[in-house]
């Protein structure tokens, strides 16, 4: 333990101490095994005493990951032998799950299994819980367990459901116990048992009350994505035939259909019983319809506003029980509050149909609602009416997964299509200027002539639509085929119309305000880079401050009630700026500085990788401003921007900086604000120089950090940019070096960071000179520099690297250290030279040559 401590540890000391501390703590266990129980419990005891501060200790060095996987055995065989209770169980796997790194995973997490095999009750401390949650790429990290070690461990993460303090936990052990099922890791059986496991800890959590409605949601995401997977829907129906669990009662919990066991009852004559199960879902539903019927609204209601009413919560859980029944669907559709008889005068009935269809509602109910939506506008009798503001829902819907939910969406793009064939047609378009409320946002909507609708429609959409439907990637080339046209295109339409028709898409992306049909927009109106000369940026950029500008709350209403991801949005929104737009950069920019304390971290970090795939499209110009802000940005000293500076410093070490960049850069260190005399003495004073030894007048070491931090981080660039590809920063670098010297005095400290960072920078440049017929300018070399770091550093890198270089500089200006041979064998003779190293008799030889 000592020697981990110390990180002297090596990989054969560590193997040796960990077989003989196995072998001797499961000796120590068997010897302590009596017929008496209580004698043998009280032996084990004082074997745990005399272990357990070993294992802390040794659990506790995470820096030391073959010591950690060590201990790791010993908590397997003390959870073998050890006979340990529940609590002495759960106590161990939370010293083993606070202790794994990324170098320990593995081990770590087969350790916890093996010992969670010991414990009777399936139930997972939370830190355990916590750690595993935090884990990346679970499935990977389960690959490596038994089935039945999965099995257990999935199922003490359901248990947490049955918690009532625990929502958020809950919710994300739902997600990591789906996003296990929908891997390749477990046998058929064992998903079944656990999806048993899932749908009884379900069942239970909602009768106890324990259930929150974004448990609820999310659980009925997961076992919708198992219906709509082949597989997984196989798993699900045989789970749902074997277990005991009211499958109706908790269809109606999740809203969601999962029950797909169509087989035929056996033809037996059985005495008829009443179902009392399906007689309350009835009653419950008889209920709704009855209080709802009594609604009356004096105003129509607009269910596409940010935050609509609360009759559309009563109106989704209605219609999701009557989504599979005509009977029901028609009493739902017949209510008075829906407005179904003036559906093109105002907008309840359509917008509440919008809206359902574009939220996470399960796949069956949403495609009914556009399935409605549709008959419902072919069902229109007299005037036609322009519903151009359902275009972009019913597009956005074309990308679903689901096949019916896409089947649905191209007959409704279709049935809208229809109504400009109908030469009688309301002159103002259904929801103009009203479509998300009465605000700015309604009349910022463009809208668009029906007759160019109809021509884009039929000439651009049309033809691709039976595609969609079978392939949901399909919608994405269609879009692009519609907007942008194609080499071979002989539609004849209009490049003002496609341009509006993609301004008209991008308006609602802006002002819609389901965060879902955004996303699912954005990620189609993205494929097109640009509409003519004009970049997409231009029709999108309200959406960037938009998105910087989301709190909290909304965050996380976004992710509960429409269960969108606060990453991906910022993702796609930053797409819409197009690299080779001259403003791109600055756009960019410019996000990061407007009020960077109050902007969200993930925004801030999507920024930059934006920033970093627009990297190599910069000019020239364009690379030194976006090179210059980001390092103001890395060496402000305001410790409220601090993730900024680290996320300025982590781009700018990513991206590829070009030579007149770094060579700008390298300009500012040896600017006037940190100059000292840098002009290379006479001959005489070379040979004589003890600049070291100089009177400078003091400064304060906290003066001398801005300088310091400047010149650190600017030599690392240099240093990881392949420096020997600019010949043209050895006179700054040397100039950085006589700084270095100078601040060295200044602050009383070696420096032997800085000085090694700047000999080699200036040694691989002259080494790329050796055989070169190109000649290097030697007025900017200053040997004398070069011999104060050998003669004053007590660092040997430092004295080494200044060797080479000055072997190096022998070669290939052998002048320049002609004029410093005598300072060379006078200063160094005493200390450097005999020394009797290679670098010492390297520099002997080069000199002697020179």
């Amino acid at each position: 333990m000592q020697v981990g401590k110390a990180r002297a540890h090596y990989q054969g000391l560590t193997s040796f101490w960990a077989g003989i501390m196995t072998e001797a703590l499961s000796t120590m266990l068997d010897s302590a095994q009596s017929g008496r129980l209580e004698v043998e419990r009280r032996n084990k005891e004082d074997v745990l005493i005399r272990i357990l501060p070993t294992l802390s200790t040794g659990l506790s060095l995470k820096k030391s990951p073959e010591l950690v996987i060590a201990c790791y055995m010993l908590c397997v065989v003390l959870a073998n032998k050890g006979s340990l209770s529940d609590d002495a169980v759960d106590s161990l796997m939370e010293a083993v799950a606070g202790s794994w790194t990324r170098d320990t995973i593995a081990s770590g997490i087969t350790c916890l299994a093996v010992v969670f095999q010991h414990k009777e009750q399936l139930w997972l401390p939370k830190p355990v819980i916590k750690s595993i949650l935090r884990l990346e790429d679970v499935a990977d990290v389960f690959a490596g367990l038994s089935s039945n070690s999965i099995v257990r461990l999935l199922s003490g993460l359901m248990n947490v459901l049955m918690e009532n303090d625990n929502e958020e936990v809950a919710a994300n052990c739902v997600s990591l116990v789906g996003q296990v099922l929908q891997s390749d890791i477990m046998g058929a059986e064992d998903k079944t048992q656990t999806i048993i496991a899932l749908l009884k800890t379900i069942d239970e959590s909602h009768r106890k009350g324990y259930m929150s409605e974004e448990v609820r949601q999310l659980s009925s995401d997961t076992l919708a994505a198992f219906v709509e997977s082949k597989e997984l829907d196989i798993v699900l129906q045989r789970a749902i035939s074997e277990s005991n669990v009211d499958i109706k009662a908790l269809e109606i919990t999740l809203q969601l259909a999962i029950d797909n066991n169509l087989e035929p009852a056996e033809t037996e004559d059985v005495e008829m019983e009443d179902l009392p199960e399906n007689s309350t879902q009835d009653e419950d539903f008889a209920a709704a319809i009855a209080c709802l019927s009594q609604r009356r609204s004096q105003q129509p209601e607009n269910f596409l506003v940010e935050f609509p009413s609360p009759l559309f919560s009563e109106l989704v859980v209605c219609f999701t029980q009557a989504a599979t029944s005509a009977n029901k669907l028609g009493q739902f559709l017949g209510l008075p509050i829906l407005r179904r008889n003036t559906r093109f005068k105002d907008l309840t009935y359509f917008s509440f149909l919008v809206r359902y269809f574009a939220g996470p509602h399960p796949p069956l109910a949403r495609t009914k609602a556009i399935n409605i939506a549709t008959t419902s506008i072919l069902e229109s009798n007299g005037k036609a009416t322009d519903l151009q503001a359902l275009i972009p829902y019913a597009i956005s819907a074309l990308s679903d997964p689901s096949i019916p939910v896409r089947r649905e969406a191209a007959a409704l793009l279709t049935s809208i299509d229809n109504q400009y064939f109908i030469p009688d047609m309301e002159e103002a378009p259904w929801g103009q200027g009203i479509i998300y409320g009465d605000n700015e946002q309604s009349k910022a909507v463009q809208w668009l002539p029906g007759k160019d609708i109809h021509t884009l429609f039929d000439k651009g959409f049309m033809p691709g639509l039976e595609e969609c439907i079978l392939d949901p990637s399909r919608v994405f080339e269609t879009f692009v085929q519609t907007v942008k046209g194609t080499s071979e295109d002989s539609s004849g339409l209009r490049k003002s119309v496609r341009r509006d028709f993609f301004s008209f898409i991008c308006s609602h992306i802006i002002n819609t305000p389901l965060f879902a049909t955004k996303l699912k927009l954005l990620s189609i109106v993205n494929r097109i880079s640009k509409i003519g000369s004009t970049p997409r940026t231009q029709f999108l950029s309200p959406m960037l401050e938009q998105c910087r500008t989301i709190d909290s709350e909304k965050v996380k209403r976004m992710s509960t009630q429409e269960h969108v991801s606060i990453q991906e949005l910022e993702h796609q929104v930053l797409s819409i700026i197009y690299p080779k737009d001259t403003t791109a950069i600055s756009t960019l920019l410019s996000l990061l500085k407007n009020s960077p304390q109050s902007t969200r971290a993930s925004f801030i970090g999507a920024v930059f990788e934006r920033m970093k795939d627009t990297w190599p499209f910069l000019d020239e110009e364009k690379e030194l401003f976006a090179s210059e802000t980001l390092l103001d940005m890395c060496l402000s000293t305001n410790p409220q921007t601090e993730d900024l500076a680290n996320s300025s410093k982590e781009l700018l070490r990513s991206v590829d900086i070009s030579g007149p960049v770094i060579s700008k850069f390298l300009g500012t260190v040896t600017s006037a604000s940190f100059n000292i005399d840098s002009q290379s003495p006479a001959p005489k004073r070379r040979r004589m120089s003890q600049s070291n030894t100089a009177v400078i007048s003091p400064a304060s070491r906290e003066g001398a950090n801005i300088p310091l931090r400047r010149i650190s981080f600017i030599l690392e660039l240099i240093d990881a940019s392949q420096p020997e590809r600019f010949p043209e920063l050895l006179g700054g670098l040397f100039q950085t070096l006589a700084i270095v010297h100078k601040l060295k005095l200044q602050v009383r400290s070696e420096m032997s960071y800085l000085l090694s960072l700047n000999l080699g920078i200036l040694l691989s440049i002259v080494n790329k000179y050796k055989g070169s017929p190109k000649k290097l300018d030697s007025s900017v070399i200053r040997a004398d520099l070069i011999i104060d770091c050998v003669r004053t550093s007590e660092s040997q890198q430092v004295q080494n690297t200044a060797l080479l270089l000055v072997a190096a500089l022998a070669t290939v200006a052998p002048e320049i250290v002609l004029h410093s041979v005598m300072p060379i064998f006078t200063f160094m003779g005493t200390s450097v030279l005999r020394k009797d190293d290679e670098y010492s008799a390297l520099v002997i030889d080069q000199v002697s040559i020179c």
